[in-house]
């Protein structure tokens, strides 16, 4: 990659080195509402993938939101307490489908590097997931990761990419009828470096621009572990905004777990390549509250 007279990073063209050995027979076929793999996985967003998703959004009928909606609350078991407010909310949060990643401290609070498809910490679902047909609610516009699975890359020392399966036990694999498509894999494979490259440049211009102060490497890896409470708040932040905002329960008490008092800067928002992303703004309005002597618990 390089970067243009306008700034902009332009992909080369070059021939990649791709080894397709390990995977050269191998037939498969996604099946229809299968949805194994959309469990337990962080695949790394680039701004690019979220506005497709959310443009892929925009063209979906409001009837499209309500039933995937009221099949999500189903399968939770509110199927007696769903509202039209109950539903309202949950379309709208369908929204905010992305959820931080990556995440980098530094002295003027935690910035946000990257964002992963949000999944539900109790199971590990996708959240575009439909539990009761096992569709992806954006299938057109799904992220890169899921266009490429059950496959993987993996490069090498020479620069060779080697195709691997990334899940053995897919059934697409076992009842596959069709070859693998070498072009498709080709271009998901060309395209991302860009696509990151891209995002990884206006991270690091937001940074410099805007005098941000990154700690000493020695003083980051001693403080490694309070990005990770970060990290462990803010799913727990999540789950509690979720119980009340998702399934209306309202007086549900939880930890205080804002014990850092640091905010979130959202680099790649900021330079309006995505959304502000309404969880995070919530919780740099509990961290801007002043501190309250013994307070143990809190209503959110």
């Amino acid at each position: 990659m390089s970067q243009g007279k306008s700034g902009a990073i332009l992909m080369h063209e070059k021939p990649l080195k791709l080894d397709f050995s390990e995977v050269e027979n191998i037939k498969f076929t996604c099946l229809d509402q299968c949805g194994k793999c959309c469990f337990y996985q962080a695949p790394v967003l680039t701004t690019t993938e979220i506005n497709r998703m959310l443009s892929h959004l925009e063209t979906m009928s409001h009837e499209e939101f309500e039933q995937f909606a009221f099949d999500w609350l189903s399968y939770f078991g509110k199927l007696g307490e769903i509202t039209k407010e109950l539903l309202d909310e949950y379309i709208e949060s369908l929204r905010w489908f992305w959820s931080p990643f990556q995440l980098e401290e530094v002295k003027e609070g935690v910035l946000v590097r990257s964002y992963t498809i949000h999944s539900m910490p109790s199971s590990g679902r996708c959240k575009l997931l439909n539990p009761i047909d096992m569709r992806c609610f954006v299938y057109p516009a799904r992220p890169d990761t899921c266009r490429l699975y059950p496959f993987t890359q993996c490069r090498n020392a020479e620069g060779v990419i080697k195709i691997k399966l990334a899940m053995k036990n897919c059934p697409g694999i076992r009842e596959g009828t069709f070859n693998l498509d070498k072009k498709e894999i080709e271009q998901i494979i060309r395209e991302g470096p860009y696509k990151m490259g891209k995002d990884i440049a206006s991270y690091e211009k937001f940074i410099a621009d805007n005098d941000i102060t990154r700690l000493p490497v020695n003083t980051r890896k001693s403080k490694i572990e309070k990005v990770e409470d970060v990290d462990q708040a803010i799913l727990e932040f999540e789950k509690n905004w979720r119980d009340t905002y998702f399934f209306g329960k309202k007086d549900k008490k939880s930890r205080l777990i804002a014990k850092k008092r640091k905010k979130f800067i959202e680099p790649l928002a900021e330079l309006g390549l995505i959304p502000k992303h309404p969880l995070l703004l919530m919780w740099n309005e509990k961290v801007a509250q002043p501190r309250k002597k013994n307070l143990k618990y809190h209503k959110l």
